[in-house]
């Protein structure tokens, strides 16, 4: 008579809490490695770009010494505040904010401007190529920039709680500006409760912006100039 094989007993051994832990950790432990990696690399960055651009902007208790005197400075007791932006800074700024969007839309903003300069090129086989290529001065455009702004030192005042509407303010300012011989442009199309224009004589330019962000209240909660020279 044949016998059965006696049954062996398989057991499955589960892993103990004590093991659990350990994979937790590592886990956890290359979590928070990686998460610090990202800080630090921000960090990182951010200290480059501070060190590349520079001091940045500095505020100021009143109008610097060299400011365009010919340009009107109104209600001095209602200035919150004054800012200051060195052309170093301002250039160095402008770069960095220019150089990965040029990196990116280089392909694409190339073949559509028609400012693009063309180049002549033979590859290996003798076939011409034809390559366009943008200049600072093509992006600087692209992003509103004025030519040569970049190099000038720039100023913005801001102004709180004048008593009067927008396009009054804006109106007397201008009046003040033509009599100095600036050139005054006003936008096409501006908000009912706002006042724009820009002004420019040579090397000075500028813009300033009158808002009244309640209706409900006389006087404009918001007037800004930015000067450039």
């Amino acid at each position: 008579m044949r016998q059965s094989a006696p049954q062996q007993t398989v057991q499955i051994q589960e892993p103990t809490l004590k093991e659990f832990k350990k994979r937790s950790g590592v886990f956890t432990g290359s979590c928070v490695t990686g998460a610090g990696c990202i800080v630090l690399f921000i960090g990182a960055l951010y200290l480059a770009f501070r060190v590349t651009v520079g001091s940045g902007p500095t505020i100021l208790s009143d109008f610097p010494s060299d400011f365009p005197r010919d340009i009107p400075q109104l209600n001095p007791d209602k200035i919150i505040k004054i800012v200051s932006v060195d052309a170093t800074s301002k250039d160095r700024s402008l770069w960095v904010a220019t150089a990965l969007p040029k990196f990116l839309a280089s392909p694409v903003l190339s073949e559509i401007n028609p400012d693009a300069q063309i180049t002549e090129e033979h590859d290996s086989l003798g076939r011409v190529n034809f390559v366009r290529t943008l200049s600072r001065e093509n992006y600087l455009n692209y992003l509103g920039i004025p030519a040569g702004a970049e190099h000038t030192r720039t100023i913005v005042v801001t102004w709180n709680g004048i008593k009067t509407y927008p396009s009054i303010f804006a109106d007397n300012y201008q009046k003040a500006l033509r009599r100095a011989d600036y050139i005054v442009t006003e936008p096409a199309k501006v908000k009912p409760n706002e006042a724009q224009f820009s002004f420019q004589r040579g090397s000075v330019s500028g813009v300033l912006r009158a808002i009244d962000m309640n209706a409900e209240e006389p006087g404009i909660e918001f007037v800004e100039l930015i000067v450039n020279y």
